[in-house]
């Protein structure tokens, strides 16, 4: 009879409840929410891994320039190697440190070792050999990337 009058539930005793319609709720919103984080999370990784790999493709490039432009000799010239003196272009957001070179000293004695040392260490000759240091950075500071590249006088 209720059936036939339209009110309540069907004769059969099918239908859903509040409290299963919130559980329901529930668990499509925590669905919701696990999908909304890892996409969040697959969005900052491939930043990330898009900031290396620029980085990596402008210190490789860097190199290149270094290279090409060959090796410069003495010491009293701190910006022989710089991005702009060996005309390497610095893509937009990143920058470059000032590269340090290293000197190669030759042993003078029996306690002296041959060895590369540092800048304030120049020796008076010019031994034809450095070990120059390059850095490309991030400008929000994320990603750097180094290369040390030995060059080498031609005889």
């Amino acid at each position: 009879m209720r059936a036939a009058l339209g009110r309540g539930a069907p004769p059969d005793g099918r239908g859903e409840t509040l409290v299963e319609i919130l559980v329901a709720v529930a668990i499509l919103g925590l669905a919701a929410t696990a999908l909304l984080g890892a996409l969040g999370t697959v969005t900052s990784a491939s930043a990330l891994h898009r900031e290396q790999a620029t980085a990596e493709t402008a210190i490789r490039s860097y190199a290149e320039a270094v290279k090409a432009v060959g090796y410069r000799p003495g010491c009293s010239d701190p910006t022989r190697y710089t991005a702009s003196s060996v005309g390497f272009a610095v893509p937009d957001g990143y920058g470059t440190t000032a590269p340090e070179v290293w000197y190669w000293h030759r042993a003078t004695g029996p306690a002296d070792t041959d060895r590369f040392v540092p800048p304030v260490e120049c020796p008076a000759q010019d031994p034809g050999l450095q070990l120059v240091t390059l850095e490309v950075h991030s400008v929000n500071g994320q990603e750097s990337e180094t290369l040390r590249l030995a060059m080498r006088a031609t005889q």
